[in-house]
């Protein structure tokens, strides 16, 4: 640093074709202001320069974005099971309880069970809407 015959501090000018610095130009606003000659100028405390430091940093994230972030990261994930829901339906199910044995099966709403030739040992679970066909040789 070197001083001006007005007798300013000159701390931010190219020197031997270097800078003598590498800060933003607020932050060097608000150095100026604190090397001025004439001390009536400069900050009145420690405080106001801190209060001109803080306006330097990012603005701290309000709650609003907060409350929006935390809103869309509950929601997401329920709209995507809804979604998956609609393009993946479940299949509704009842249940086949045969009372001769400790059995039970679970079966689609639109299926009939239907009894075979041997009512006590087989069952069998067609579509309903199923159309027999009857082969003829």
């Amino acid at each position: 640093m070197c001083q001006t015959n007005a007798g300013e501090i000159v701390w931010r000018d190219a020197y031997g074709g270097k800078l003598r610095t590498h800060v933003s130009p607020k932050l060097a606003n608000i150095i100026d202001k604190m090397v001025l000659y004439d001390y009536r100028q400069r900050y009145g405390s420690a405080n106001e320069v801190l209060q001109a430091i803080k306006t330097l940093s990012p603005k701290p994230r309000s709650r609003k974005l907060w409350l929006s972030v935390g809103a869309v990261a509950i929601i997401t994930p329920i709209l995507l099971w809804i979604l998956y829901q609609f393009i993946n339906p479940q299949p509704q199910l009842q249940t086949y309880r045969d009372p001769n044995s400790p059995i039970t099966i679970k079966y689609p709403l639109d299926w009939q069970p239907i009894k075979e030739a041997f009512p006590d040992e087989v069952i069998r679970f067609t579509p309903k809407n199923q159309k027999k066909f009857i082969l003829v040789s």
